[in-house]
Parts: structure tokens; sequence; C-alpha cells
């Protein structure tokens, strides 16, 4: 704690009580809701398919974690090059592909490219929430403020599932599940974009060395 006092950022003072952390917490909050999905993957799959798809369901899981792995090695490289901004968009614009595709996918290739797809949303919740806390505030109260950023996470998270669920019930099928992901997905980066103007005007009135 002694030692984030000398970092350069926005106190946490001034950063909690602003529109930009609101946005912030917000855009981290409906980050978390791509992964509740992960728990339905394999059931889609099973819906499209037939019941005798159990076992290439399961492979669904690998191709999954595989597109998450890949995704934090590059996704590490390219918030270096291009920023956390583009990162996110980038990442988002694939996860809103992902859901159309899985509301029409019908083909056990189909179902497994976009599983692999999929599994990039992890990266969201890993290296975009992070750096986005960071690229915002600085590192002075950067502990402090992403841990508050995580409760957004944590909330969403639990909440994803059981949404998901109850969208099936109603609609029977999945389909209908990952169209409401795609939009809850740009209304997320929208959030997340928006975020960028008032941080820029936190920075500059209370930003220190």
């Amino acid at each position: 704690m002694g030692e984030s006092k000398s970092l350069p950022g926005v106190p946490l003072k001034f950063a909690l009580p602003t529109l930009a952390f609101v946005l912030l917490f917000l855009g981290c909050m409906l980050s978390a809701f791509p992964g509740s999905f992960n728990s339905f993957v394999q059931a889609n799959a099973v819906e499209v398919l037939g019941p005798e798809a159990l076992i290439f369901s399961s492979t669904l899981m690998i191709a999954l974690q595989v597109g998450y792995i890949i995704a934090s090695l590059v996704g590490g490289i390219l918030v270096d090059k291009i920023g956390v901004r583009w990162l996110t968009v980038i990442l988002y614009a694939i996860l809103i592909v992902c859901y159309v595709s899985f509301s029409m996918a019908s083909t056990e290739l189909a179902l497994m490219v976009t599983a692999f797809f999929f599994g990039m949303n992890n990266a969201i919740v890993t290296i975009s929430v992070p750096m986005l806390a960071r690229e915002h505030f600085g590192m002075k109260a950067y502990d402090k403020i992403l841990s508050y950023c995580m409760m957004g996470v944590g909330l969403c998270g639990s909440m994803g599932a059981p949404v998901i669920g109850i969208i099936f019930d109603m609609t029977k099928t999945y389909s209908g599940s990952f169209l409401v992901g795609a939009v809850i997905a740009v209304v997320a980066i929208a959030i997340i974009l928006l975020s960028f103007v008032p941080a820029k005007k936190v920075r500059e009135a209370h930003w220190e060395a």
C-alpha cells in the first residue's frame, strides 16, 4: 500500500465517484456474461445434433479452452502493440460473430470452429478488464479499482447462467439465448468505449505523478 502511493495515477477518492468508473464497472460486469455460455455449449450441440452427439459435445470444451489459451498469448502481445481499446473491440467483434454463428450452426465442423473462437471471450475478463482499469485510472489505486470491477464481473457471472436457462425454458432453444448474448455484447462494448471519454477528463483533472 505504501508503494502504491508513489505510483502515477488517479487517487481512489477521485476515481470512484465519476461517470468513468460507473461506465467501466458496468462494462466489466457485462463482460462476464459470455462466460456463462461456456456451460451451455455442450447442451447446445446436443440440441442441434441430437443425443448421439454427447461424445462430440465434450470435445467442444477442449476447442473452447484452446481458443482461450491462444487469445491470452496473442492478446498479451496485441495489448502492447495496439492498446487495450482496440484489443477489446477485436475480442468483442469475434464474440458477436460467434454468437450469431452458434444460433445458426447445424454441423459438427461449424460448432467446433465456433467453440474455438468463442473461447477467446474469456480473455476479455482476464486481459481487457485489468488493462482497462489501468488505462482509465493509472496505477495509484489500481488494486482497489480492479477489485471493485471484479465484483461486477462476479455478480454478472453468477447471474448469467440462470438468465440463459430462463430464456431456454421460454423459447425451447438455445438460439434465442445466443442472440440475446449478442445484443448484450453490443451494449457492453458501447459502454466500454464510452467510458474512455470521461476517463480522459478524470485523468486530466486528478492525475498524480
